[in-house]
Formats: structure tokens, sequence, C-alpha cells
């Protein structure tokens, strides 16, 4: 049912959206009545579409938990599963997809980190490139793209500053990107460090490492008769969504259907 409510939800808020091409791996950390950590390789952290190719190319993933401690997942339709402590609050993961040819070849990496409540943003977790993030007194949010622990100047950063459409920047001498706080209950940055590597992959020579990182962030608990996933993003699609204009209006539903065997 979950899936479904998801389905309908981001055919609702993104019907006119326009979608990226290109799939990054995205690490959503969720509360409520069943805390977990999903992991996603999809166009956006919105999409929960269930692909099993998609799934099939992260399941080497490498997942830890803020210690760096290993976390187990479960190979799912829609992604990969593993489930936590009520207060764990941020997963990572990573892993290698191979060459790419585009005029060259170079080498793909993908990093990803998920957190509950900007508390943790700023703290990172190790990964060979990670966004951390800075609540600011004037209601901005300062972004910091790290490789190998240490600012990238020129980073290429994606982030949603007004509504659903996604503007690209890049970051200043120390790594940084300054954008409005996202006022959602999920949001999520990305960006790219390119890295300067001569190697070889499969028998495959690259001159190049190209990093996409993501930064996945679901800012309030939900509550705990609820699943946070469909929560946040219900909230979320309320808040972007033409269709439903008043703030802090009051609605409830049914959604009746299957997901497979699932009523």
């Amino acid at each position: 049912m979950l899936r479904l409510v998801l389905l309908f939800v981001c055919l609702l808020a993104f019907e006119n959206y326009n979608h990226a091409c290109a799939h990054f791996l995205f690490v959503h950390m969720v509360r409520g009545k069943n805390p977990r950590t999903e992991l996603h390789f999809a166009e956006s952290a919105w999409d929960f579409s269930a692909n099993g190719r998609m799934v099939g190319i992260m399941v080497a993933a490498d997942v830890r938990g803020p210690g760096n401690e290993q976390m187990t997942c479960t190979q799912e339709s829609f992604g990969l599963v593993a489930p936590v402590s009520e207060n764990q609050t941020a997963a990572c993961a990573d892993f290698t997809y191979g060459l790419m040819s585009r005029g060259e070849t170079f080498l793909l990496e993908y990093h990803a980190k998920g957190i509950v409540g900007l508390e943790s943003a700023n703290t990172p977790m190790g990964l060979k490139a990670e966004v951390v993030a800075a609540p600011t007194d004037s209601d901005r949010l300062v972004l910091t793209v790290l490789f190998d622990g240490t600012p990238a100047p020129g980073a290429e950063v994606v982030a949603s500053v007004k509504g659903l459409s996604a503007d690209t920047f890049t970051a200043d001498k120390n790594g940084q990107v300054e954008i409005p706080m996202p006022t959602t209950p999920v949001f999520s940055i990305r960006a790219m460090v390119s890295e300067k590597r001569e190697g070889t992959y499969e028998n495959r020579p690259y001159g190049e490492a190209r990093h996409y990182t993501t930064l996945t962030v679901h800012t309030q608990d939900a509550p705990s008769n609820s699943d946070g996933l469909a929560w946040a993003v219900l909230h979320d699609a309320r808040d972007r969504c033409a269709e439903f204009t008043a703030k802090g209006t009051q609605w409830s539903g049914k959604f009746k259907g299957k997901f497979g065997d699932e009523s």
C-alpha cells in the first residue's frame, strides 16, 4: 500500500516536472512506526519506482552507520532496506558503477548520506565525497562539498531552492554554496566532484573519476503511528503542489488498492 501511495504522490506533485536522465544514489533515514534506512538508485530523492535493474546495480553498495559500523540490507523491488534503532540519525553508502564513455572515458563512483534532523547535517561520515550543511541565523543553509575530508572548490552542486525547479551552482574557493533554508519535510542536495586520476577498471583505462554524492535530509520526526517516508513525501507534495495552496490545511483520506499480494 505504501508504494501505491508514494506513486500517487509522485504523479501528483511532479506531473510537469522535467526529470533528469541520470540516476544517483539516495539514502533515506525513515522514522515513524518502522524506523529504517532505504537506499534508492533513482533520478531524484522523490523517485520511489520499483526498478529491478537499478536495484541490481546498487546491490553491492557498502552501507554504514555513524560509527562506520556495517549495516546489512535486504533487497526489495524498489531498493535496499535495513532496520535501524530509534536513536540512529544517519547512514551512508557508496559503490562504484563502472566506466562511462561520453567523448572521454571516466569512472563513475556514487556516494550518499541520509540524516534525520539538521543537527546531524554538518557532521562528516568519511565518504570519499560528501555534502555537509549548516544553518545560518538568517534562514539560509550553507552547503560544503568535501572530497577526502577537505573542501572541494569548483564542485557542481544541484539543489531545489524554489518550487519544483532545481538550480545548479558552483562551489566557491571554500567548497561552499549558500541557499535558502528548505522548508519541506524531506529535501536532497546533490554534488559532483571531478578527480583527475588514471587507472584501469575491468582492464579498460580511464583518466578521470566523477564522484556523485547526495545528502538527503528528513527534517522532522514522523508521528509514531505513521510510516515516516509516506508522511514526509505526502506533506512535501502538499506544500509544493498548486493543488494544495492553503498552508496548514488539514486533510485526510483513504487509499485502497494492492501492491502484489499486499492490500
